[in-house]
């Protein structure tokens, strides 16, 4: 899991992919359907701390590439929400997110 601060909110993402890895390339939630995460994003507001959890099983799209040395790229694309509250940042119904990473050896 990782957790970042965008514009005062806290926004956590957790992935995995539990069958068909086969070392660098590029999978696509849409070929592998065991490609599969969810995220939560921490609003404060007048009632306190909202969370609002998002989910690639909710007309989502994950995509995630690593390359030879480790490094690599997720993409997040229009993760959905059952929340009725919804997150300020995401518009309440779908999160869209990049998240990359460097190995250094």
């Amino acid at each position: 899991m990782r957790t970042a601060r965008i514009n005062n909110e806290s926004v956590y993402v957790s992935v995995s992919m539990s069958k068909g890895y086969a070392g660098p390339g590029t999978y696509d939630s849409r070929l592998n359907h065991s490609l599969s995460g969810y995220a939560a994003q921490d609003v404060d507001n007048a009632a306190g701390i909202e969370t609002t959890i998002f989910s690639s099983g909710i007309h989502g799209e994950t995509l995630l590439t690593v390359g030879p040395d480790g490094s690599g790229s997720l993409d997040l694309t229009d993760w959905g929400s059952g929340e009725v509250h919804g997150a300020t940042g995401a518009g309440g119904v779908r999160i869209n997110a990049r998240i990359d990473w460097r190995c250094d050896r």
